[in-house]
């Protein structure tokens, strides 16, 4: 069985199934996921050109190096590792020998490295954005603590989005503290709870 890049989630930037348009749905919110902040340029230019691939091949990129160069122009081989590991594409399928040092990365079969310096200040720019909009900044160390474990469930754009549509009050009384706010994956009410007390309170409203 040849083996194929497929983009997960594919209906959020393609969904006519019966068509080939010579286009892709993108939103802008793409910005501020999590696929586009944490990779690198290289990274980033390669999810656009397997998106447009996967238009034209009904969401089954081949999952060949040599092959994705050639056709999305790029100047050398891709690595593709990276969006495996957030989560913006898999790959079905077995892939030949000539790219098995590329399976062993996309199957996770490398060993698992430490978190570098650059992911770290990643996520404290990340926590910095979060705490700057939360209305009750106290108690910042647990807070930290929370919003580590957080965004190994949620990126951090999706936390910052619930963050911005959740409604609190203005009395610090009914305002939980943001460790309490994370550990409760509060980011992902689907409604806002009624507010009780004073006006609500919207982040970044000012």
């Amino acid at each position: 069985m040849t083996a194929y890049i497929v983009v997960k989630e594919w209906r959020q930037y393609q969904h006519y199934h019966k068509r080939n348009p010579p286009w892709i749905k993108l939103h802008r919110e793409m910005l501020t996921s999590n696929t586009w902040v944490s990779l690198d340029d290289a990274s980033r230019v390669l999810a656009i050109a397997i998106m447009l691939l996967a238009a034209a091949t009904n969401n089954k990129v081949p999952a060949d190096p040599e092959y994705l160069k050639r056709v999305a122009y790029l100047n050398k081989a891709p690595d593709w590792s990276k969006l495996v590991k957030v989560g913006f594409i898999e790959v079905v399928g077995e892939i030949d020998s000539a790219s098995a040092a590329q399976a062993n990365a996309i199957n996770g079969a490398v060993t698992a490295r430490p978190e570098t310096e650059t992911e770290t200040e990643q996520s404290n720019v990340h926590f910095e954005e979060f705490w700057k909009h939360y209305p009750r900044r106290q108690d910042r160390g647990h807070a930290e603590k929370a919003y580590a474990k957080a965004i190994h469930q949620s990126s951090p754009a999706d936390i910052l989005a619930g963050l911005r549509r959740y409604e609190f009050t203005d009395d610090p009384k009914f305002i939980p503290l943001a460790a309490t706010w994370l550990n409760g994956h509060r980011w992902r009410d689907e409604k806002p709870p009624k507010a009780s007390g004073p006006p609500s309170f919207v982040p970044g409203a000012i």
